[in-house]
């Protein structure tokens, strides 16, 4: 049996796996690089430029928590029971990262 400590921890990670599937991650390397050279084209000195395009991202990622556009709710305004959750198909993010993944892999999509 596990300890509450390491159920904890499982969840969080399980947690972290499932937000990381909602990411389009050529998405965000492609605004990354947008960024890039915005800042360049404005004269920012290159060797500031990876700093801020991290920082950037990393604060509009943590500005997440806060949007109301994250949460689950029901038409009717109700949360969903993550349950409920479970039985929804998976996000279009989800399976573009997928068919991605499969693709560098050699498979089909």
């Amino acid at each position: 049996m596990m300890s509450q400590e390491q159920t904890s921890n499982l969840v969080e990670r399980i947690v972290y796996e499932r937000v990381v599937d909602c990411i389009d991650f050529d998405a965000l390397y492609a605004l990354e690089h947008l960024l890039w050279a915005a800042l360049e084209h404005c004269g920012v000195a290159v060797t500031d430029i990876e700093a801020l395009t991290s920082d950037m991202i990393g604060n509009a990622l943590d500005q997440l928590r806060k949007d109301p556009r994250r949460s689950v709710t029901s038409a009717f305004g109700e949360a969903w029971d993550l349950c409920e959750l479970e039985a929804l198909p998976h996000t279009t993010a989800n399976a573009s990262n997928k068919k991605r993944a499969r693709a560098r892999q050699g498979g089909t999509s």
